[in-house]
């Protein structure tokens, strides 16, 4: 897998059990863990798609989740089909960025839009998710970061400063 590092063994385990107890939990619940953080894409200098994750405390999520949205009732191999994720750099930058253009690429071809957020290996707790089109991505400028917030009833978004993205947090603390 991308990313420079090897996700064999008992840690790919982890991970895929992480993104499957995720999946689970919103599948049986219908609601999701608290949210200790918010999830925000933007692109590189090479115009690839990346997450943008920033955290409250000790809180920091391994793995990113990346859904191809549909409307349709997905069996258990087709959920396969629009189900990512990537592993978060655990480098020590905050906010932190994952390179997500691999999967982006692998789930293209559906042409559907995305939701994208967060999560700790166990599920505990998720981030705020991103709700977005590739489409939106070549006309972000340099440097900002597409969110998405709840206001009045509805999923609205917004372009941020990687400053602002970075305060973002503190209100979810």
């Amino acid at each position: 897998m991308a990313f420079g590092r090897d996700h064999s063994g008992m840690a790919a385990g982890r991970i895929a059990g992480a993104c499957a107890a995720a999946v689970l939990i919103a599948a049986l619940s219908a609601c999701w863990p608290v949210r200790l953080g918010v999830t925000g894409v933007s692109v590189d200098e090479r115009g690839q798609p990346t997450a943008e994750i920033v955290w409250c405390g000790d809180n920091r999520p391994e793995v990113v989740v990346l859904w191809a949205l549909t409307d349709a009732t997905l069996s258990r191999t087709e959920l396969d089909t629009h189900l990512r994720h990537a592993t978060v750099p655990n480098d020590g930058t905050w906010p932190a960025t994952a390179p997500v253009g691999e999967q982006v690429a692998e789930l293209g071809a559906l042409g559907l839009p995305y939701r994208m957020y967060g999560v700790d290996e166990d599920s505990a707790f998720t981030t705020e998710a991103v709700h977005f089109d590739l489409s939106e991505l070549p006309a972000l400028p340099p440097d900002t970061i597409l969110i998405t917030e709840w206001r009045n009833d509805r999923y609205v978004q917004r372009t941020v400063t990687r400053a602002e993205f970075a305060r973002l947090a503190d209100g979810l603390c």
